[in-house]
């Protein structure tokens, strides 16, 4: 009885030995992911700025077309009356 008393408290031992680097590594582990979503949510915040950016910047080209063409238009318009 007494062994096995004595190879109880060995083994529980060891346990504890190795429950503190596990608990290390599992700590590790957790800030490992926050620090992995964190990148995530910075990445499509930044793909979403991005997006806004991109769809202004074709808004005001959109705009920019439509008067240049109202130029054009205008200026085809005035040459056709001079031709006349």
């Amino acid at each position: 009885m007494q062994g096995n008393l004595d190879r109880l408290t060995d083994l529980t031992g060891e346990l504890r030995r190795q429950l503190k680097p596990l608990g290390r590594q599992a700590e590790v582990a957790r800030r490992a992911q926050s620090v992995q979503a964190d990148l995530r949510d910075a990445t499509f915040r930044l793909a979403a700025d991005d997006l806004v950016t991109r769809r202004a910047e074709l808004a005001d080209a959109e705009s920019v077309r439509e008067r240049l063409s109202e130029q054009v238009a205008a200026a085809v318009d005035r040459r056709d009356d001079l031709a006349s």
